[in-house]
C-alpha cells in the first residue's frame, strides 16, 4: 500500500468527551495510532493523560471467582458502558465475599465429615473388642490413641521395644495401618513423641460417641448423614447464587474489559489545556467510516490531512485492514 493512500487524522475534543471517544476507539481497528510521547516532546504545554487502571484488578477478581468456583462468565455483547464503576466494584466484592462464606461453610462441613468418617472406620475396627468405648478412653492410669500409621513406620516400631507401650494394628489399607496404642500415664509424653516422630495421624473420636462400638456406629452414621445433607445444601446454595449473578457478571466482565482497553489506549492521548487529541494514520478509503464512527459523539472534531502533513511523524508503509474489516 503506497503512502499516498494514507491520511493523517486527529481527533480533538474537550476532556469530558474522552471516555466516549476511547469507548469507540476500542471497537475501531482502522487507525494506526501515534503514541502521545512522540507528540508531547515537541508541543509546549502538552502532557500525557495518565489515570489509574481500575478495571484490571476487578477483572482479576472475576477470574479468581471463575477458577475458585468452577464457573465461567462469557463476555456479553455491549454497545457501551452502562454500569458505574462504583456499582460494579461493590457488586463484585459483595458476591465474592458471599461465595467465600459458602466456601468456609463447605470446608468446615467437609472437615467434620472427614473426622466423623475416620472415626466411623476406626470404631468399626474397635467393635471386635466388645467393650464400651467409654471404658477404653476413661481409664485412669492407661492412655490410648487411635489413628493411622504408614506400614513403613510400623516396621520402625521395633527400634522402641524397650519403651512401655502396646501397639495394635487392626487393618492395612493403601500401605497405611489403622491402629491403636496404649501406654501408662507416666510414659504418655515419651510414647506420644515416638509416634509423632513416625508421623502417626491421630483419629479423634467425637465427644458425642458413647457406649459400645455398635451404639457408637449408629451415632456416627446419623452425624455423617446430617453433615452430608448440610454439605449438599451449601453446594446447592452456591450453585443457585452463581446462576443468579451469571448474567450481570457477564455484562460487567465485558464492560470491565472495555474499560481496560480504554485505559490501555490512554498512551495515545495528548492533553493540552482542557482538551485532548488522538493522532493516527488511516487508509483513505476508511476515512468516511471513521467520520461516521466518531461523528456520533457531539463536540468531537475530526481533522483529516495528508499523511506527510506533520513532518515530526513518519507514516507507516502500510496499514493492515484485517482489524478494520471488523469495524465496518
Amino acid at each position: 500500500m503506497a503512502r499516498s493512500k494514507l491520511k493523517l487524522v486527529n481527533l480533538v475534543a474537550r476532556l469530558d468527551k474522552l471516555d466516549p471517544v476511547l469507548e469507540r476507539l476500542g471497537s475501531f481497528g482502522c487507525l494506526e495510532l501515534v503514541p502521545a510521547e512522540k507528540i508531547i516532546e515537541t508541543v509546549h504545554g502538552s502532557k500525557p493523560h495518565i489515570t489509574k487502571d481500575l478495571a484490571t484488578p476487578l477483572l482479576t477478581e472475576i477470574n479468581q471467582i471463575e477458577s475458585g468456583y468452577h464457573t465461567k462468565f462469557d463476555p456479553a455483547k455491549i454497545a457501551q458502558i452502562s454500569d458505574s464503576f462504583q456499582d460494579m466494584s461493590h457488586e463484585i466484592h459483595d458476591v465474592h465475599h458471599k461465595l467465600d462464606s459458602f466456601q468456609s461453610q463447605r470446608e468446615l462441613l467437609q472437615g467434620l465429615y472427614t473426622k466423623y468418617n475416620n472415626a466411623y472406620q476406626h470404631v468399626q475396627y474397635l467393635s471386635n473388642l466388645s467393650v464400651s468405648l467409654d471404658d477404653i478412653f476413661a481409664c485412669e492410669y492407661i492412655v490410648s490413641r487411635v489413628g493411622k500409621l504408614s506400614v513403613e513406620s510400623v516396621e520402625r516400631l521395633k527400634y522402641y521395644q524397650n519403651t512401655p507401650f502396646i501397639f495394635q494394628s487392626f487393618a492395612v489399607e493403601d500401605h497405611t495401618s489403622w491402629c491403636m496404642y496404649f501406654t501408662t500415664n507416666q510414659y504418655e509424653r515419651a510414647v506420644d513423641n515416638i509416634f509423632s516422630s513416625l508421623l502417626f495421624e491421630r483419629v479423634y473420636i467425637p465427644d458425642f460417641v458413647h457406649g459400645t462400638p455398635e451404639e457408637a456406629l449408629k451415632s456416627l452414621e446419623l452425624e455423617l448423614k446430617e453433615t452430608q445433607h448440610q454439605l449438599d445444601l451449601v453446594n446447592e446454595q452456591t450453585e443457585t447464587y452463581l446462576k443468579k449473578h451469571q448474567e450481570i457478571f457477564c455484562q460487567m466482565k465485558s464492560e470491565l474489559k472495555l474499560l481496560a482497553k480504554m485505559h490501555e489506549a490512554e498512551v495515545y492521548v495528548v492533553e493540552l489545556g482542557g482538551r485532548f487529541s488522538i493522532v493516527g494514520f488511516i487508509d483513505q478509503k476508511d476515512v468516511e467510516l471513521m467520520q461516521k464512527h466518531f461523528g456520533l459523539i457531539e463536540g468531537v472534531e475530526i481533522e483529516v490531512r495528508p499523511a506527510d502533513a506533520d513532518k515530526r511523524l513518519k507514516a507507516p508503509k502500510k496499514i493492515s485492514r484485517k482489524a478494520c474489516v471488523k469495524s465496518e
